[in-house]
């Protein structure tokens, strides 16, 4: 919406259509986007209340409009040039070398839009090791810099912009370098989960299990015939002797259901269970599959160290490098969603469970025990006295059927 409007004002100028204040895509793709009415005001439209429309700003003179124009012109060919080297620096490098250099170029343009006024804030130092480490060193790195307006002048890169909008076009662009990679990685026909390829990372969703009650939870046999139906759907069952709980994950691809872990009875210790996942035989708690279009699923490892899973773009580039002939960087931030995606209900399972054992069993097995030990020391404390009233009751029944004056006596003795 935004690039037609911009088209329509570089092209058409003042005789540009007036927009509908009620038109849905005006609200959905502009107005409801941060700093969208900054936009559409700095194109030259105002809105007129009696038409009920956005129209261009007819009060604008010849050169306001000329300098408008040669910015947003500015702004596109900005945008478009910061693109193109993101998607090169993605294509080219490592996804943490991208990332860092991403990274580092958003810090000096932050500065920039944060200090418009400051010269310091718009010279890096050649030698700064920094620069040199995270971003000359990757490749398109220094294209990169480029295209946010920084140009090489004897020991500096100084970015020449006047203050204005042109750095924080640059820095918009950038923060939506995650965003660029995983689109183009879809395109390219990006890796999914389910026996079809996506129908478990982009349809159903696992849930995680709760409110449940421990001692009544089914039967290891009851998975026997059963299908899950999401990728990493957590099962909880009972074993034999209902000594311990089990999870079990739902495999779509390979339709199975694979344990997980175990925990005994009523300890709160969960214990993973590892395995090494092909070809690289690396160790992992939580095995996925995916299925890359040719309906084989592929296993994806994720560590798990107690109740924490390891960073998932550290599970994604294991996986892209393990299988780099069909894979490439493009692919990181979709793999990595996909895991947070189905690992996150399976470790909130586990937390679940962790609960309900601690509250169903060990708590109240502790209540028990300590309410048995109260009950052991009254029974202690109380035995003298139940003899003595025995012995008492014993002496009354002896006397009772006897005359006043024996009693007497008795009492005497």
């Amino acid at each position: 919406m935004a690039v037609t409007l911009i088209g329509n004002v570089l092209e058409k100028g003042d005789e540009c259509p007036p927009v509908s204040r009620a038109s849905k895509a005006l609200h959905s793709k502009l107005l409801s986007r941060t700093a969208g009415e900054r936009l559409l005001a700095a194109t030259g439209f105002k809105l007129d209340e009696a038409a009920d429309k956005y129209v261009f700003d007819a009060s604008l003179g010849e050169d306001e409009v000329a300098r408008r124009r040669a910015l947003l012109r500015a702004a596109m060919d900005r945008a478009a040039g910061v693109l193109e080297a993101v998607i090169r620096i993605g294509d080219g490098n490592a996804p943490d070398v991208a990332l860092r250099a991403v990274a580092i170029t958003k810090v000096y343009l932050e500065n920039i839009v944060a200090n418009p006024e400051d010269a310091a804030k718009r010279s890096i130092s050649a030698g700064n090791k920094a620069l040199a480490a995270r971003l000359l060193a990757a490749e398109g790195g220094e294209a990169l810099l480029t295209a946010c307006g920084f140009d090489l002048g004897g020991e500096a890169y100084v970015c020449s912009d006047p203050p204005g909008p042109l750095p924080r076009v640059a820095l918009a662009t950038l923060c939506r370098a995650d965003d660029v990679w995983g689109a183009l990685a879809a395109e390219a026909g990006g890796p999914g989960g389910g026996a079809s390829g996506g129908d478990s990372a982009h349809g159903t969703a696992a849930e995680p299990l709760s409110g449940f009650k421990v001692l009544e939870l089914p039967p290891l046999a009851s998975l026997e015939g059963r299908q899950g139906v999401a990728d990493m759907e957590p099962a909880l069952v009972l074993t034999d002797g209902r000594s311990a709980v089990e999870l079990h994950c739902w495999l779509p691809c390979s339709k199975r259901w694979r344990k997980a872990g175990s925990m005994p009875i009523p300890s709160t210790s969960f214990t993973w269970c590892s395995e090494a996942v092909p070809p690289s035989s690396a160790r992992a708690e939580l095995v996925l599959e995916v299925d890359l279009g040719d309906g084989k699923p592929l296993p994806l490892g994720v560590r798990v160290a107690g109740d924490d899973p390891e960073n998932e773009y550290i599970a994604a580039q294991r996986f892209i490098d393990d299988h780099f002939e069909a894979l490439n960087n493009n692919h990181l931030e979709e793999i990595a969603r996909n895991i947070r995606q189905v690992v996150a209900p399976v470790l909130q399972t586990v937390a679940n469970l962790k609960d309900a054992v601690q509250a169903q069993l060990v708590t109240c097995g502790a209540a028990r025990g300590a309410g048995a030990a109260r009950r052991a020391a009254r029974g202690k404390s109380s035995a003298p006295r139940r003899a003595t009233r025995s012995a008492a009751y014993a002496l009354w029944r002896s006397t009772s059927a006897r005359p006043p004056y024996q009693v007497i006596r008795l009492s005497l003795l």
